[in-house]
């Protein structure tokens, strides 16, 4: 009887509840359920999960770098997984492809691409006598209108040393005033003064041929 008369009580509390707009009482059995209820998806924000990420290491909606927003706090070198790479620009420190030292001195040190100078000997236009700097000096060579000393003389090389009127070495006497002319050489094997260059005279042959001071 005792039973009865609850159960009729809770019954009527249910109907009463239902009947107002309000919660139904809960049962002894409903205790503890909340802990096993997911998260109220209303309580993450709208449209989102509580525990929705972007595969990032910040959930979303955090305003932290990495959630999959460009935040007004951020910028791209702040956070470049959210508002991407910075465009390139003249002053960034950087030189990059797209600059050179013409268009953007303040990054890109040295001359402009393809001028003398750039490290670079471009053959369509530089050569070893216009610009030494990017292809190296130029190796002594007859024609090159430079009359090289101890490698050219008149006889050897007219084109640039000029033609020999007289023999110049004629008036030397001895060794030491001979090679000191850049022009001669001191044939021991004779006891000749003979225009010539380091690797013998310029005309004829010689079987001792001295062309430094210290040789003499």
């Amino acid at each position: 009887m005792p039973r009865t008369i609850a159960l009729l009580l809770l019954s009527l509390g249910w109907l009463t509840a239902c009947a107002s707009g309000g919660a139904a009482p809960r049962l002894a059995s409903d205790a503890g359920s909340d802990a096993a209820r997911p998260f109220p998806v209303a309580d993450a924000g709208p449209g989102l999960r509580p525990d929705a990420t972007l595969g990032g290491d910040a959930p979303l909606g955090t305003g932290a770098c990495g959630d999959g927003r460009c935040d007004l706090s951020e910028t791209c070198a702040s956070c470049t997984s959210d508002c991407g790479p910075c465009p390139d620009r003249c002053g960034d420190g950087t030189c990059a492809a797209a600059e050179t030292s013409a268009s953007c001195p303040a990054d890109c040190d040295g001359p402009p691409v393809g001028a003398c100078g750039d490290g670079r000997c471009d053959a369509s236009r530089e050569t070893c006598a216009s610009c030494s700097t990017d292809c190296g000096v130029c190796e002594p060579r007859c024609g090159d209108a430079v009359c090289t000393p101890g490698l050219e003389s008149c006889g050897s090389c007219p084109r640039d040393c000029g033609t020999c009127t007289a023999d110049p070495c004629a008036a030397h006497t001895d060794c030491g005033s001979c090679v000191d002319d850049d022009r001669c050489g001191f044939c021991a094997s004779t006891g000749r003064c003979m225009a010539g260059t380091l690797t013998g005279p310029s005309g004829g042959s010689c079987g001792v041929w001295l062309w430094f001071s210290l040789s003499c």
